[in-house]
């Protein structure tokens, strides 16, 4: 039988908001199989679905949008109102019109993000997951219901990337690359016979912020103990993007208050810059929040 069928990425929406630029997206159910025999046979004789612990990871270039519409940029609750769309594509054209597209909406869950991807010159990339649980345990999480018209435009309407970084107020020199993993983890509970799980939290958030530069005079200044985060924050800069031009003057910025900073790494290759990787570790000082955002109002 001939493949008619084929889908492909769309916007996403959560509430009102339009998450725009998705890159991919992954759905994966984490079905536990129950297989039985016994009984001295060779083969199972009995299969059937024990748990599902199902989670949706996506990735978009929409990260103003997205980390506004966190509670203090760390997780957002879904309440019946988050949607993906699979596109379907027309056979020898673009994609198909109208209500011939399938909608996907969670019913329940927590979203997080997992990590931010800055690169100089390059695109910023945010990767998320979301953590579905059902109201009762037993109620599917994720509906898919088809002939559906796509939401609105969703694609990109800006564009990040890697701006100035300072560490205890110096600016850092020849930054190429920041990664800045979240570090969060979710706490997610069932039980009581029931297939999905109904709860999930925040149980822990342990931040870390990895940074690559064409430069080693931190690390010669450092040594091998690395120095703390003080009084002066530390700031890592996304700058935005204009269209048909260069930087605009919207940038935004996270900030770390307190916490250590130390060399991960120092490569040096014959006739080659010498790199320095080097790891930002946030800590809680009781006030400010390990990772602060501003500029994204």
């Amino acid at each position: 039988m001939a493949l008619s069928n084929v889908y492909t990425i769309a916007g996403m929406q959560s509430g009102a908001t339009v998450y725009k630029d998705l890159r991919s997206h992954r759905i994966s159910p984490n079905l536990q199989r129950m297989l039985l025999g016994g009984s001295g046979g060779v083969y199972h004789t009995f299969a059937a679905v024990g748990k599902m612990m199902p989670i949706f990871d996506f990735t978009s270039g929409d990260i103003k949008v997205i980390l506004a519409d966190l509670t203090s940029q760390i997780a957002k609750v879904i309440s019946s109102d988050f949607y993906i769309w699979f596109q379907k594509m027309a056979e020898g054209g673009l994609r198909t019109a109208g209500a011939t597209h399938t909608k996907g909406t969670i019913v329940e869950g927590m979203l997080i993000p997992v990590t931010l991807s800055l690169a100089d010159g390059a695109s910023a990339a945010l990767s998320c997951q979301v953590i579905l649980t059902s109201a009762d345990g037993t109620t599917t999480p994720l509906t898919l219901t088809g002939s559906q018209a796509l939401v609105a435009s969703a694609g990109a309407g800006a564009g990040w990337t890697l701006g100035a970084v300072t560490l205890n107020g110096s600016t850092l020199e020849g930054v190429e690359s920041v990664t800045i993993n979240f570090g969060i983890s979710p706490m997610t509970l069932g039980g009581s016979g029931t297939p999905y799980p109904t709860f999930t939290a925040v149980s822990k958030m342990d931040p870390t912020i990895t940074i690559t530069a064409a430069g080693i005079d931190e690390f010669l200044s450092w040594g091998l103990s690395g120095q703390a985060q003080n009084a002066t924050d530390s700031t890592i800069q996304i700058d935005d993007m204009t269209e048909g031009g260069l930087r605009g003057s919207s940038p935004i910025t996270c900030s770390i208050d307190e916490g250590l900073m130390h060399t991960d790494s120092v490569d040096l290759g014959d006739g080659g810059p010498a790199r320095h990787s080097l790891v930002l570790q946030p800590t809680y000082d009781g006030t400010a929040l390990p990772l602060a955002w501003t500029g994204l109002a």
